[in-house]
């Protein structure tokens, strides 16, 4: 692989777009190039570029968004390279968002193109990131890492390496050749082994703790069950009995008290029974009273109409009255208007000339007026000409005296700093010495950062040595407190160890969590025994209701019936009276077509007493009348159905209960099974516990248990988090004192590192001061002396003493020019000014005659008219006549609407006089024939008519009252007949003649003994079931052990061979491997460069090396005994070995060398640039990163980056 162009763009300090082009002259003629510039110029920046482009990373470790140059909008890395595939050219970019300073990082953008020789072009083959590394190693061989070992060499690694003692070689070795994976794979043998070698220590001691019972033991179990079971039998029957005929005494002591409760009742219902037969009377009267409410609707009508009448008349004579007062001030107001009207006409014909004459005069004095604004206007232009003329010339006048006195400013300013003429040639040479200040100025800092970093890396040892003694002993105490802990929350039985005392504690909890789980099942039973006793009761009782709810609905039918007569007499008097009403409507026109004395149509009569005196129809009284009786009968009828339908479904429903007797039975049947399960779940479930007497009691009992085995699991959880941190703990102990241990040793080699950088700081010194005796020469005739932490503003003031004489001298030059052309502009003005002055002395004089001519007419004017607008006063007069026409106009009009309105009351008056006469007659008459009806009925007037009568919701809710106080009777009477009855069957039974203290003694008896019975035999099972379980988990831990036996044995071999704690086991042998094919390919390159040495791995060290001197008979020595020069000579040959183990069949012929040169002395520096040389004999290109002076001088093809003083930097090439 062969790099051929580099092309930068805004990467760090390379600003803009730059390009290399390793095959064009001179560096395709160079096989050794130097990369020089200052510290922070952007060499290394050259490198960045060139592993963003192939792999979109940088060799540094950095990320890769953090190269874009500051204010920079887009970066970019181009490399191209030549294979033996061909020629290839890869991309790497990233942007802010919309070309903005301020915007997001994109990107990065990636591409990989290979050259079309017959397009001449290069050709896209990839463009995701995934791809370009894919294609990149493929045409190069060489992935990211084998990319930085081959090309990037790492001589600088390999000089510390020949320094360093063993644990630093292993460690350096590991990160040059990348082979950690080794160490990984060693640990993770250690712990992998010692992670199956526990597991199978676990199963064999579950297996101890696991008590498998044998053959004999299981057979004595199964005896003793059996005969507690047949004990446990006849036990169950005795207690069934005495369960029985306790049942049957409370249930004859409830029956007891149910005949008390409905004695008391009945009693209360008597009571009742007077005040119901006076409602009874009242609801009868209300009743026959309803059928008169047609009559008192339209009586009640009548009045009202007379009432509006009379109110009527009154507001008729209250109108006319008003509106004969507005006719009266309508005739006053039509009088005055129409004086006004003939003044303001008067006034119009006597104005009429002077507004003509006036009209006259303003034309002519707006004609005189417009030449004079004409000659005001020319005079005001010429005015501000002169006045603009005028600031000028004394502008310019101002002007010309202030560049006099720039240009004489500026001459003795030059003259008094003389001395500063010859700053811009001694400039050059003080930055010079400034740049080696500079370089000297960092190694100085370098030197004190590192005797102050030792200083502190030396007090951190200090400290991490006291926090890993204190680490260790806060270690031991936490233990000791842990175990503790776990002492007091683990149980009271023994266990030889945690683990196995763990174990114990789950076979409790499973223990309990199955006795659980049987509770709960037997609760349900329990459950379901109740719910099944509940729907037998709840069937017999449904049965005997039906039966009197059917009694009841017959009787209350009856009543509804008697009801629906009642309302259906009412709806037919109604509809009698509404047809009345409206056969009165229909024939009311056909009344007034009647004449007196012409016999009528109908019934041939001549008298016609009803055509003055009509009775009014009260269709609308009527209609709402036979409405309300309508629904009145519908409601009845409604409840009738309603009755007969709840009538026959209490018989469907009866019939159906009557049939299914069967299912009765078979629920009986069902009960009797339940039971059985009860008994066999009790025997299972109560054992070590007190029966439950109730729901609740079984709901306490679960809720103990769920107690119980909430707490175990705590307390197991708690166990088990105490236990992994008691192993946690005992780890930490081990690791704090290896920390304490391997910290004493750190602090000893800190001593060492301190004493060295002390020495070295002192020789920078020495450098610093000669330096700086040498500048303060070049400053001593400027008056200043170099200081470090002024040194750029001494700098910056010698830059700016040399642009401001600069400045000062051009400053001068520029004032003796505008001194002239203001001069000669000053003169011109004054001409101009002199020359307008006599035209505008002509203009006011013409002005001033025309202004006397335009007062004369405005004089005259204002004689005729003063300054009234004629036309404005015109128009004004003739608008108020026009309005005052129309006053008058709308007054007349006024005038004869009231005249109209007042006869039309009249008429209305009259009309409601005669209608209330009508009314009055038609009242009386009807009051007559109301009362003869009712004295028919038995009211003695309409006063006790309407004390009868009730709202129709009222008398429903007395009806209602009256039904719902006989059927609560008739279900009194029911329940008491049930009661004897049940009373006399039960009786009947007669279980026992103990009383119910007795017998519940007894059954308090049976249920312990039977109790102690079934827990006997829950025991027993529970044994059982635990022994079979033990020994089916004991034969299941033997099968796992021997599968881990094998298990360890495989991983144990394989510890054996690599694995080790620390991970040092494999990673020697395999660093060991890696070293000798390394110095095998060293070899190689090192006989190329200097025939003198040969690398040689040393036999007794594992990872140390030696050197063969053949000049010396092959005498082997230590690496430590090499000079500077041979030192970079040995590193160098490694790193090209590394290159070479790195890129395995991929030809590397682009090297580059990053520093390594700044140590060397002057002999040493000779003999790497020497071998340097010598290696681009192979055919390789080189380049040398490094800023030392001597290396720029040797070597003449250069690629130079060049700082500016914006901060950035630019590359040259030369050579």
């Amino acid at each position: 692989m062969k790099i051929t162009k580099i092309t930068v763009n805004n990467l760090h300090s390379l600003r803009l777009q730059a390009t290399i082009d390793f095959s064009s002259p001179p560096l395709s003629h160079a096989g050794l190039i130097a990369i020089t510039g200052d510290t922070g110029a952007g060499k290394t920046t050259l490198l960045d570029a060139i592993t963003l482009a192939l792999y979109g990373r940088i060799h540094r470790n950095k990320d890769a968004k953090d190269v874009m140059s500051y204010g920079a909008v887009e970066s970019l890395a181009e490399v191209e390279f030549e294979t033996h595939k061909g020629l290839f050219r890869a991309k790497w970019s990233i942007w802010r968002a919309h070309k903005k300073d301020d915007g997001d990082i994109k990107g990065p953008r990636r591409e990989l193109s290979q050259w079309n020789s017959q397009r001449d072009a290069f050709e896209i083959i990839a463009e995701k990131a995934k791809e370009v590394d894919e294609q990149v190693e493929a045409v190069s061989g060489l992935d990211y890492d084998r990319f930085c070992r081959s090309v990037l060499l790492s001589q600088g690694d390999f000089a510390a390496f020949l320094k360093s003692g063993e644990k630093e070689r292993s460690e350096l070795l590991e990160r040059i050749t990348g082979v950690e994976i080794y160490s990984r794979l060693s640990m993770a043998a250690f712990e992998r082994n010692k992670l199956e070698q526990q597991r199978l220590e676990d199963l064999r001691q579950s297996l101890e703790l696991t008590q498998a019972p044998g053959d004999e033991e299981m057979a004595a179990w199964d005896q003793a069950l059996t005969r507690y079971q047949s004990e446990g039998e006849a036990i169950s029957v005795q207690r069934d009995q005495l369960q029985k005929q306790s049942q049957w005494l409370q249930r004859l002591k409830e029956l007891d008290e149910r005949q008390v409760l409905l004695q008391t009742e009945l009693q209360a219902t008597e009571l009742e029974k007077t005040e119901n037969e006076r409602l009874k009377v009242q609801l009868q009267n209300a009743r026959k009273a309803a059928a008169f409410q047609p009559d008192l609707a339209l009586l009640e009508s009548l009045n009202q109409r007379i009432d509006q009448l009379k109110a009527e008349i009154a507001d008729f004579d209250i109108q006319a009255q008003t509106a004969r007062q507005k006719l009266d001030e309508s005739q006053q107001e039509n009088e005055a208007l129409q004086e006004t009207l003939s003044a303001l006409q008067a006034d119009f014909q006597i104005k009429y000339p002077l507004w003509e004459k006036a009209l006259a005069l303003d034309a002519a004095i707006q004609e005189k007026d417009s030449g004079l604004q004409a000659q005001l206007a020319q005079q005001a232009a010429q005015e501000k000409t002169w006045t603009e003329l005028a600031q000028q010339l004394e502008a310019q006048s101002a002007q010309l005296k202030d560049w006099e006195n720039i240009a004489q400013t500026s001459a003795l300013w030059l003259e008094s700093h003389a001395s500063w003429q010859s700053l811009p040639q001694q400039l050059p040479l003080m930055q010079d010495k400034r740049n080696e200040l500079r370089l000297l100025w960092k190694e100085l800092q370098d030197a004190k950062q590192k005797e102050e970093h030792t200083e502190t890396q030396l007090a951190d040892i200090t400290r991490k040595l006291d926090t890993a003694l204190l680490a260790r002993q806060e270690a031991e105490e936490k233990l000791q407190q842990l175990q503790t802990e776990f002492e007091r929350l683990a149980p009271e039985y023994y266990a030889p160890s945690r683990q196995e005392l763990l174990h114990l504690l789950v076979q409790e909890i499973e223990g309990l969590n199955d006795k659980q789980g049987q509770l709960k099942q037997w609760a349900d039973i329990q459950s379901v025994y109740q719910q099944k006793l509940k729907m037998v009761a709840d069937m017999e009782d449904r049965l005997s209701h039906l039966q009197l709810e059917e009694e009841d609905v017959n009787k209350t039918l009856m009543v509804a019936l008697d009801a629906l007569d009642d309302y259906n007499q009412r709806l037919q008097y109604a509809d009698k009276i509404y047809d009345q009403q409206r056969q009165i409507a229909n024939y009311e026109k056909d009344r007034e077509l009647l004449a007196e004395g012409e016999p009528c149509p109908l019934c041939f009569s001549t008298h016609h007493p009803f055509r003055a005196h009509a009775v009014k129809p009260m269709v609308d009284e009527a209609r709402a009348v036979r409405d309300k009786a309508q629904q009145q009968y519908n409601q009845a009828l409604a409840r009738q159905q309603s009755l007969l339908r709840r009538q026959n479904e209490l018989y469907n429903e009866t019939k159906r209960l009557r049939g299914s007797e069967e299912g009765l039975e078979r629920l009986r049947l069902d009960l009797l099974d339940i039971e059985a399960q009860l008994v066999s779940a009790e025997s299972a479930v109560l054992p070590g516990f007190v029966r439950p007497q109730s729901a609740k009691g079984i709901a306490e009992l679960v809720s103990n248990i769920s107690e119980s085995l909430a707490d175990k699991r705590r307390r197991r959880v708690q166990l088990m988090e105490l236990d992994k941190s008691i192993a946690a703990l005992e780890k930490s102990a081990q690791l704090a004192s290896q920390a304490y241990a391997e910290a004493q040793g750190a602090h000893m080699l800190a001593q060492e590192r301190g004493q060295a950088a002390s020495k070295w700081q002192t020789e920078i010194n020495a450098k610093w001061e000669q330096s700086v005796a040498q500048i303060n020469a070049l400053l001593q005739p400027y008056g200043l002396t170099f200081d470090v932490e002024q040194g750029a503003a001494i700098f910056d003031t010698l830059q700016e003493r040399a642009t401001e004489y600069a400045q000062q001298r051009a400053r001068l030059e520029e004032a003796q020019r505008e001194k002239a052309a203001k001069a000669q502009r000053t003169e011109q003005l004054s001409e101009e000014l002199t020359r307008l002055q006599e035209r505008l002395d002509a203009l006011n004089l013409s002005v001033a005659t025309q202004r006397a001519v335009l007062e004369e007419s405005v004089a005259e004017r204002k004689a005729v008219l003063g300054d009234e607008d004629p036309q404005t006063a015109r128009a004004s007069l003739q608008t108020a006549i026009a309005q005052q026409q129309a006053l008058c106009d709308q007054a007349r009009e006024s005038r004869t609407a009231l005249e109209k309105e007042l006869e039309s009351l009249r008429r209305l008056h009259q009309g409601k006089t005669n209608e209330l006469h009508t009314a009055s007659n038609n009242m009386e008459a009807l009051q007559k024939e109301l009362l003869k009806k009712l004295k028919k009925a038995d009211f003695d007037s309409i006063e006790a008519l309407q004390q009868a009568l009730l709202e129709p919701d009222v008398l429903q809710q007395m009806e209602e009252n009256l039904q719902e106080h006989e059927k609560r009777r008739f279900e009194l009477e029911r329940q008491w007949k049930e009661l004897l009855h049940n009373q006399a069957q039960v009786r009947a039974k007669s279980l026992t003649t103990e009383t119910a203290e007795t017998i519940a003694e007894w059954l308090t008896g049976v249920e312990l003994q039977y109790r102690s019975t079934m827990q006997e035999i829950g025991a027993l099972r529970e044994k059982k079931s635990q022994g079979e379980q033990r020994r089916q988990e004991a034969q299941s831990l033997l099968e796992q052990i021997a599968a881990q036996e094998n298990t360890c044995l495989r991983w144990s071999k394989l510890n054996d061979i690599i694995g080790q704690a620390d991970g040092k086991k494999f990673r020697v042998f395999a660093q060991g491997l890696t070293l000798q094919k390394l110095t095998s390919l060293a070899n190689r390159h090192l006989q190329q460069l200097n025939g003198r040495y040969i690398i040689h791995k040393s036999q007794t060290e594992d990872l140390a090396l030696e050197i063969i001197d053949t000049y010396q008979a092959n005498n082997k020595r230590s690496m430590s005994t090499l000079s500077g020069g041979e030192s970079f000579l040995v590193s160098l040959a490694l790193a090209l070995g590394l290159s070479d183990l790195a890129g395995k069949n991929a030809l590397i012929k682009s090297l580059f060398v990053d520093e390594g040169f700044g140590t060397l002395d002057d002999n040493s520096l000779d003999l790497a640039i020497s071998t340097l040389e010598n290696l681009q004999a192979s055919g390789k290109t080189i380049g040398v990163i490094s800023h030392v002076k001597a290396l720029k001088e040797r070597v003449s093809t250069q690629i130079q980056v060049k700082m500016k003083g914006n901060g950035f930097s630019e590359i040259a090439v030369s050579g």
